[in-house]
Formats: C-alpha cells, structure tokens, sequence
C-alpha cells in the first residue's frame, strides 16, 4: 500500500458573489482555473434543494458520471439562488477552520487552503485525518523555525551590545 501524500494546492478564495472557490494550476502552464467549491452542508442550510447527488464509483465513466456531473451542477445552481445560500457560505467558513471540508474530488479545504490527498483511495475520515496532520505538524515545524530564528537574532543582538558596552572587548 503506498503512502498517501498531502499537497499544498493553492488559497482558498472568495469570488465577488462571495463564491467559495480554489484555485487549480494546470501543468506548467500558465493561467488558473477557478473550480467551485460544493458546500458540504447546503442541504442544512437551504431547506428544500434536497440531497446532494451521490458521486458515482470512481470507476464508473461514460453516461453515469456525465449524469452525476449534470446533477451536481443543477444542485449547485439551486443552492447559489437560494435565500439562504450566503449564511451556507459562512457556515462552510466557520467549519473549514476547524476540520477539513472534502473539495472537488480528491481535494480538501481547511484553513483557507486547498489541499490534495494523492495515493490509494482511502474514506473520507482517513482523508481528512491526513490532512489535519499535514497541516497542524506544518504549523508547528514553522513556529519552531520562528521562535529559532527570534532567538538566534536576540543572540546576535545581545553578542554586537556585549561589544560595544564591555571596554576590555574594545581594547583587543
């Protein structure tokens, strides 16, 4: 079994309707392409548009996951034109602080991020433990690297003021 790997993919953005989207670098190729983000808890939050559609297996192809891919954008189109589709957004928002939120497949959005989870399909539980981790280990390596580097220049400060106060040091 191969180890899953997690991808850095781009920030999180909101488009000017207040659109959640992520961004998606093509190759070396210049240029993004602004996917939509599905919020997770629209059915909650706009009564009345019914259930998201259930994605296909991943190996279904051709008329099903053309359907699959009708259907999701017709959901969508109903949760953006619903009344309360901008108090969804918040709440995708709020929730996307906290815990990983699943994105387009194989990506997720935690902390204004998106990230990918490459390798053997897994659940959704494990995806968004790994990515989790991913990010909070992350966060923690930098604070260290942060509170290294205060200190390294409070040393460097202190070693230049010991110099210039200490007249034995002027002397040699």
């Amino acid at each position: 079994m191969s180890r899953a790997k997690v991808s850095f993919v781009g920030p999180l953005k909101l488009s000017e309707a207040q659109e959640p989207l992520c961004p998606f670098v093509v190759g070396g190729v210049v240029g993004t392409i602004w996917i939509n983000v599905s919020l997770p808890n629209a059915e909650e939050d706009c009564p009345g548009i019914g259930p998201r559609p259930e994605e296909p297996p991943p190996d279904a192809y051709g008329e099903s996951r053309e359907e699959y891919v009708r259907a999701t954008d017709d959901y969508d189109r109903a949760a953006r034109a619903h009344p309360n589709h901008e108090q969804a957004v918040s709440r995708f928002l709020e929730l996307q602080d906290h815990e990983p939120q699943p994105g387009p497949p194989g990506w997720w959005i935690y902390r204004n991020k998106v990230w990918s989870v490459e390798g053997e399909p897994r659940d959704t539980t494990t995806d968004a433990l790994l990515v989790k981790h991913h990010v909070l280990k992350q966060g923690r390596y930098y604070e260290k690297v942060r509170r290294e580097v205060e200190a390294l220049e409070n040393s460097s400060r202190a070693s230049r003021e010991s110099r210039f106060l200490n007249p034995f040091v002027l002397a040699r």
